[in-house]
């Protein structure tokens, strides 16, 4: 299990960690910025558990600072039980206490879970008050990047053996950490620990069938996650979520292959759920964006008209789910009363059909920012 605690690059923070069950010694630190458990990457075994800290503490090779562009410090601390030349520490299970000592500075600081058991029971965290709204880790923090989160759709499946799992009893799982609907335990609701949105967008995490590797031996552990085709198993995290959103924007791109990154984002993102969630189906049916379909729902018809007529005389809403393109029923890259007369014509005087998005795009250019 690790530990990254983010502190303020003019800030001066030392860092002590002292086991469980231990009333005095042994209490290992302070490490200032610049220092830790010997050499970078290295780490102490000891009688109550295997464990490295390191306060911005970088060498080279697999020990250099992976954040080399941010002006913030990190202390990285790992708790472990195996070393890698095999030997066994026990770690000492109880209330571990980290104290960060601020000299000077804001006293903000960040600390994040990484690689823990993502289970609702029996898994690592923090003692004291702590807050899921802040849990967005690197690299789900960067700008340009399509940060994915997970919510709940499934929490109980057939398995390979025709039985309803999960077994209330299975000390792997718990139900109610599994809500259907609501964001997952592991994933979090941003922002980011400078105040920004994130994640952009969320995916069904929890529970997903997922293909399963003949050669896999998952099966001979967790049995239970099996589906009842024995060819999927479930599983669930915020790596679950993302390959949704990649599928819908590899369907995106099919639709048109001229996407921009930032075009993308706003896509996924306006067509979402009101709560954030993904609706695929929006994000890629908003592609085939159809001149004159003024209202949205992909038909061209009388409604179109009356809703033109609302919009542009009566102070309605604009067309969407692009208020030029949706309403542009003649492709001149303008919406006004000759759309209306030309859907009237075509509905009912036997006129053209309205353009394609493809005129459209001929015509006007990317239709795919609302104006």
């Amino acid at each position: 299990m690790a530990i990254d605690i983010w502190y303020r690059g003019n800030d001066t923070c030392l860092v002590t960690i002292k086991p469980p069950n231990t009333p005095h010694d042994p209490i290992f630190g302070p490490y200032g910025p610049g220092y830790g458990t010997g050499g970078p990457g290295h780490g102490y075994g000891s009688s109550v558990g295997l464990f490295s800290i390191h306060n911005e503490h970088w060498g080279a090779g697999l020990t250099r600072d992976p954040w080399p562009n941010t002006s913030d410090n990190v202390i990285r601390i790992i708790l472990a039980e195996k070393a890698t030349d095999g030997s066994i520490f026990p770690l000492i299970p109880g209330v571990w206490q980290i104290k960060i000592l601020n000299y000077g500075g804001t006293s903000r600081w960040d600390a994040y879970l990484i690689n823990q058991n993502h289970t609702p029971s029996g898994y690592i965290s923090f003692f004291q008050t702590w807050t899921n709204s802040g849990k967005v880790e690197e690299p789900g923090c960067a700008n340009n990047v399509i940060t994915v989160g997970s919510f709940n759709t499934k929490q109980n499946w057939y398995n390979w053996d025709n039985n309803y799992v999960p077994d209330p009893g299975n000390p792997e799982f718990m139900e109610a950490g599994y809500t259907v609907g609501d964001i997952s335990f592991f994933s979090s609701e941003g922002p980011t620990r400078d105040g920004r949105p994130k994640p952009d967008i969320y995916a069904p995490g929890a529970w997903i069938a997922t293909t399963y590797s003949a050669s896999s031996m998952w099966h001979l552990f967790d049995e239970w996650r099996m589906a009842d085709d024995s060819s999927h198993i479930y599983s669930m995290g915020t790596s679950l979520a993302a390959p949704h959103v990649t599928g819908t924007i590899a369907l995106m791109l099919e639709m048109n292959d001229t996407l921009s990154f930032s075009t993308i984002k706003d896509i996924l993102v306006q067509t979402a759920t009101i709560d954030g969630y993904l609706d695929a189906y929006k994000a890629v049916a908003s592609l085939g964006c159809v001149p004159g379909d003024a209202n949205g729902d992909l038909v061209v018809d009388i409604l179109d008209v009356t809703y033109l007529v609302d919009s542009l005389y009566l102070a309605g809403p604009p067309p969407h789910p692009y208020e030029i393109c949706s309403g542009d029923a003649d492709c001149n890259c303008i919406v006004n009363i000759l759309d209306i007369t030309y859907i009237i014509s075509y509905l009912y005087l036997g006129g053209p059909a309205p353009g394609s998005q493809k005129h459209w795009l001929d015509a006007c250019g990317e239709p795919l920012r609302k104006e």
